[in-house]
């Protein structure tokens, strides 16, 4: 009969909704019944990314900022059969002021023109330490793939170093500023250093 008893309650708690029966470990002891409080939920709080939604002024203040950074690679890459590449980049701002944005880009700015300029990046790549590639990337590279918008107003913007069984791969975003207009590309280094390029 107890241990009729001591099941039925077991049973009732599990059925009870917020209610769970506490134990000792000796099966079939019960020491009682809690109840959970259900009745008050916790406050979410905002996530950090949902907070912070960019303003035109924080754009146009990254856009300046881009135009001071130098972005720098110095890294090596261990191929299969031992052999190495390694792989010197520097991309920066030329400052050479050919881009004039038209106003269709500059109205939701209040800006009347706004220059921005080119971007380069210098490569150097050796493969077991002999020179296969030396020179500049720069828009022209992809000129046959670009779009007029692209063509006049973009620039090249945020290279990705990567090594596949192809080469060296480095992907970038060709884009107008202070604008969302703008799509990837990537060129290619084979390990014999010719250069190819495709869109993304």
């Amino acid at each position: 009969m107890k241990n009729k008893a001591i099941l039925f309650i077991m049973v009732l708690s599990l059925l009870s909704p917020g209610y769970h029966v506490v134990a000792t470990k000796s099966v079939g002891r019960i020491l009682g019944i809690t109840k959970t409080d259900t009745s008050r939920k916790p406050k979410l709080k905002p996530r950090l990314e949902d907070a912070h939604t960019p303003t035109l002024k924080s754009i146009l203040h990254d856009e300046l900022k881009r135009h001071h950074e130098i972005t720098k690679v110095d890294t090596l890459f261990v191929l299969k059969q031992g052999d190495t590449l390694k792989v010197k980049l520097r991309h920066y701002c030329t400052y050479d002021g050919k881009i004039n944005l038209p106003p269709r880009y500059l109205r939701m700015y209040g800006l009347k023109k706004f220059k921005a300029h080119n971007f380069i990046t210098a490569l150097q790549v050796k493969r077991n330490s002999k020179l296969i590639f030396k020179g500049f990337i720069k828009k022209d590279d992809f000129l046959s793939l670009l779009g007029d918008s692209l063509k006049k107003y973009g620039v090249l913007l945020f290279p990705n170093v990567e090594f596949d069984p192809d080469g060296l791969n480095i992907q970038y975003s060709i884009s107008v500023p202070l604008t969302d207009v703008g799509r990837g590309f990537t060129l290619t280094i084979s390990k014999l250093g010719e250069k190819t390029v495709r869109a993304d």
